[in-house]
């Protein structure tokens, strides 16, 4: 995540929509979103630009370090003479900082102010945040995938503010999981990790696969009645768990597989969620039948974190 401090108030750049020449003494060739964290440490209420700004964003908000608003940074220029006189005027479109022959201007344009504030750690600049961010409001997922890296902080949709919903119409876990983190990465630009799993059943042709989420907009309960039917006549009920989990950075594409065999059973268990109470383990337990730490020790997604963590550390 890429985090800039604005030290001049800008809620001019909030409210009138113009664009901000944040100036710097040196030059950056990213470009793309970029987050504006506050930078007062005290609020001066007196002070007519803060007043202008709190009618914008509250108080509480405004706590130094919270990461508060969401830019696109345009463009990075030299500042030189004709361009500090070119700027001067066309103040109808710019809001400019320090004029200083030398320094770069760093061209901002508002996406959106943050509906609740990020907390923020560092130095002020540009910084790197050390999260990453797990393609899913499930809270299910969430709690399974938090519980197993405990040590990295993960970030749900819901936590960067990000409601883009993936279609996922690939052929393969792997391509579904690969589309959803290219897409939420290019829009929030920090790590992302998302997932996509399935129940492969083997006399059914590896059915329903990819089209596990998909097979029905019924309940958890309905589309496992509507399994467990499919295989009404047949005896053989061995079947797959499968699961791709895919780091992107803009950058790296690393993939974590996991993979688990199993049998399609009547429903036993109350503590899973989706297919787990119809998957019965060679234990004999279904997976709604574990604890959650028994279930985190050998779930598909627990084995694609394995595998995908000793890749990361290569």
């Amino acid at each position: 995540m890429k985090v800039l401090s604005i030290k001049e108030p800008f809620a001019s750049l909030i409210k009138e929509k113009v664009k901000l020449i944040e100036t710097r003494s040196w030059k950056t060739n990213y470009r793309g979103i970029i987050y504006i964290h506050a930078s007062l440490k005290k609020i001066n209420t007196k002070d007519e630009r803060i007043k202008k700004l709190l009618k914008i964003i509250p108080d509480k908000q405004m706590q130094y370090g919270n990461i508060i608003c969401k830019c696109i940074l345009e463009d990075c220029i030299y500042m030189d003479k004709d361009f500090i006189n070119k700027i001067k005027k066309d103040k109808q479109e710019y809001l400019c900082g320090h004029y200083e022959i030398g320094r770069y201007a760093w061209i901002l344009k508002v996406v959106e102010v943050l509906k609740k504030p990020l907390p923020a750690k560092g130095r002020l600049g540009i910084w790197n945040f050390n999260s990453i961010v797990f393609a899913s409001n499930n809270k299910n997922k969430l709690k399974e995938i938090r519980s197993i890296l405990r040590n990295t902080k993960i970030l749900s949709l819901n936590d960067i503010n990000c409601n883009i919903e993936v279609i996922e119409d690939q052929n393969t876990f792997y391509a579904n999981a690969l589309k959803k983190a290219k897409e939420i990465y290019n829009y929030v630009k920090i790590p992302v990790i998302a997932d996509d799993s399935g129940l492969c059943i083997n006399a059914l042709n590896n059915w329903p696969g990819v089209m596990t989420k998909r097979i029905s907009n019924k309940t958890d309960e309905k589309r496992n009645k509507e399994i467990i039917n499919k295989l009404e006549n047949i005896k053989d009920k061995s079947a797959t768990v499968i699961c791709s989990l895919v780091y992107y950075d803009g950058i790296n594409i690393i993939e974590g597989i996991g993979r688990v065999e199993g049998n399609i059973v009547n429903p036993r268990g109350d503590n899973g969620f989706g297919f787990d109470p119809i998957f019965e383990l060679n234990n004999k337990k279904t997976l709604a039948e574990l604890t959650e730490e028994e279930k985190n020790k050998c779930s598909a997604r627990y084995l694609a974190c394995i595998d995908l963590y000793n890749k990361l550390k290569k």
